[in-house]
């Protein structure tokens, strides 16, 4: 490690950047070197080790020692990643905000260009970088996130070629919490990450930031390499990942949505969830149908702490009606019957006729006839329904390989 570079670094850091990590070993070392190599000026690196059993902790702190910059940060118990940010949050002294998954490589310029970001938008709440794939990168991993009416996330630009814009940046619904550039003063604003959340912490956060009244933004030209799924292990991934999104769609759906809106939108969440066991179970994979069931089963055990929030998320924060926040979502109402009409009618003939090659052909071509319609009404709508069938087809890839 250069002396002046890090003598530079300490100091009131301008910027804070968290990173938590579970057993993220040889990710972490890769990141932090990535961070220290591609990273100017003064900042802080927070890495919150979440009772990591491989000794990432001592690892990164033999290896990191001179840096000037690190502070690692130990979870007393095993909380997650939700739990893990806010923690990391606590112990920030930058009003600048970055938080980086620990499977994640920073390229040169990064930080520059979330910053230039940044100024050119003041109302931001928050920035993402584009994510590359790193086996792959040329291709886009999360280009940002978005959202439809039942609360459903894509990735937006999901597989597609990663190239230059002739934008800074495009706006979105969320950030992902793998690169992230935020406020201390918008999270407080808007009560900060959930610690119960793991997986849609990020989208949970996003929504909050746009009813408080912010807007949320991807840098085009800062790029992160990023693995993907690296940051928080479990020996039971794919179940207990299924488990955990459906409590935490549910809960994030219950909190966010005024009371007006979630009566109309509740009864055909609860149907796509039932939807979605019914396959499992007709795939014979009764694993991960329970596992749904579980995710079900927990938020409405948890209903009671789930409402509370809610209330305090529509009396403390919002300042925005839902129909005030159409201009983010309603160009995804046509996408949204088209794809749900799409998986449900997909749904019904596995269920119906499981392994049948023809019934998949005939679902198949009807699905790519329907895009193709679509793209011609709208490019945009067409894109977010392809976002949408590459990540439901990752799904079918892990169910297959479970």
């Amino acid at each position: 490690m250069d002396t002046a570079d890090a003598s530079e670094r300490k100091g009131t850091p301008q910027a804070s950047i968290i990173i938590p990590t579970y057993n993220g070993g040889d990710y972490l070392v890769d990141c932090i070197r990535a961070v220290l190599s591609n990273t100017g000026g003064a900042f802080e690196l927070i890495v919150v080790d979440d009772c990591s059993t491989d000794g990432t902790a001592q690892v990164v702190e033999d290896l990191f020692r001179d840096s000037g910059v690190l502070k690692v940060v130990h979870c007393p118990v095993r909380r997650g990643h939700g739990a893990a940010c806010e923690i990391g949050i606590g112990n920030a002294r930058g009003q600048l905000l970055i938080l980086l998954d620990n499977d994640t490589e920073v390229q040169e310029g990064w930080l520059d260009q979330l910053l230039r970001v940044a100024r050119t938008y003041p109302d931001a709440g928050a920035i993402q970088a584009k994510l590359l794939w790193h086996k792959d990168r040329a291709r886009i991993q999360h280009g940002g996130g978005q959202l439809n009416l039942l609360g459903s996330t894509a990735a937006r630009s999901h597989m597609s070629y990663d190239h230059l814009s002739e934008n800074d940046a495009e706006e979105i619904f969320f950030a992902a919490g793998a690169a992230m550039l935020t406020y201390r003063n918008v999270i407080l604003q808007c009560g900060g990450f959930d610690s119960e959340f793991t997986i849609l912490d990020d989208a949970d956060l996003g929504w909050r930031m746009h009813l408080r009244g912010y807007r949320v933004f991807v840098a085009n030209d800062s790029r992160v390499l990023h693995h993907g799924s690296k940051t928080i292990a479990s020996t039971d991934y794919l179940a207990a990942k299924l488990s955990r999104t459906t409590y935490e769609h549910l809960g994030m759906v219950i909190k966010n949505r005024s009371l007006s809106s979630l009566l109309k939108i509740l009864p055909a969440l609860v149907l796509l969830r039932i939807s979605y066991v019914l396959l499992l179970i007709a795939r014979r994979l009764p694993r991960l149908a329970l596992a749904s069931l579980a995710g079900l089963a927990r938020a409405l055990r948890e209903f009671r702490q789930i409402w509370e929030k809610h209330q305090l998320v529509q009396s403390r924060i919002r300042r925005q009606t839902d129909e005030e926040l159409t201009y983010c979502i309603k160009r995804l109402y046509p996408s949204l019957i088209l794809w749900a009409a799409v998986k449900i009618a997909r749904r019904t003939y596995l269920i119906l006729f499981d392994d049948h090659a023809q019934t998949k052909l005939c679902i198949r071509t009807f699905s790519e006839s329907a895009l193709q319609k679509l793209w011609r009404m709208h490019p945009s709508l067409a894109q977010f329904t392809r976002d949408s069938y590459y990540s439901q087809q990752s799904i079918a890839l892990m169910e297959r390989d479970a």
